[in-house]
């Protein structure tokens, strides 16, 4: 029996490989259905770990007495955790 990291490094192979399915399998001696199986296995963990990610991001208020006095015009300034900011005038 294969461990998991063997799996996804033969499923890594195939991928670069550039071959169909049943040509890699007939070339490294591997049943369709089980390389099937790995492939399905693989990507639905792969959709799992990706539906384990917040879909919301954090939103940090900032106290009005830290904002300049200067300021005239009011707006909503998000900011991301990847540094993309997002500013609404309000």
């Amino acid at each position: 029996m294969r461990s998991k990291k063997d799996k996804a490094s033969i499923l890594a192979e195939w991928r670069s490989s550039g071959l169909s399915q049943s040509e890699f399998c007939r070339n490294h001696s591997l049943s369709p259905s089980t390389f099937y199986t790995w492939l399905k296995k693989s990507q639905n963990d792969q959709s799992i770990s990706a539906s384990k990610k917040p879909p919301f991001l954090e939103v940090v208020a900032v106290p009005e007495e830290i904002l300049s006095p200067s300021t005239q015009l009011r707006f909503l300034r998000v900011t991301t955790s990847y540094g993309l900011v997002v500013e609404i005038p309000l």
